[in-house]
């Protein structure tokens, strides 16, 4: 169902006879960045288990990135940057007790100043890839 919503809100802009037709439009694929299972554990209730997983959310961020690629449309793959900058992160850290998150993550799902600066040079390097015109 994630994929063909995907797919539904760029044919509102892609199709000549949708309403919100948009042919100037640029479309760019952010995919959901993960989640810090050991944060959301430590926030979670005791004994109830946490709503979302990184599992889970790696599978929506492959499912973006493919319907990206079968439209034809660039992708910024926060999922993968973000998991490979905790990756780096944890491995500095001797106790190893958040995965690396700590530092993009608020909470384990959104995202804090290092998290959103990294969405953003993302973000800029894929207009400037993608629409050079557009790039600053």
């Amino acid at each position: 169902q994630y994929g063909d919503n995907l797919r539904y809100f760029v044919s509102l802009l892609r199709d000549p006879d949708s309403a919100h037709y948009s042919p100037d439009t640029r479309v760019l694929i952010i995919t959901p960045p993960p989640i810090g299972d050991k944060m959301i554990e430590r926030i979670t209730a005791q004994g109830a288990q946490p709503q979302a997983r990184n599992s889970v959310t790696g599978t929506y961020a492959d499912l973006a990135i493919s319907v990206a690629r079968e439209l034809g449309i660039p992708h910024v793959d926060l999922y993968s940057a973000i998991n490979d900058a905790a990756k780096t992160a944890a491995a500095q850290d001797p106790h190893g007790t958040l995965e690396g998150y700590d530092q993009y993550l608020v909470e384990g799902i959104h995202l804090r100043e290092k998290g959103n600066k990294l969405l953003y040079d993302l973000i800029i390097q894929a207009i400037a890839a993608n629409w050079p015109e557009m790039a600053v």
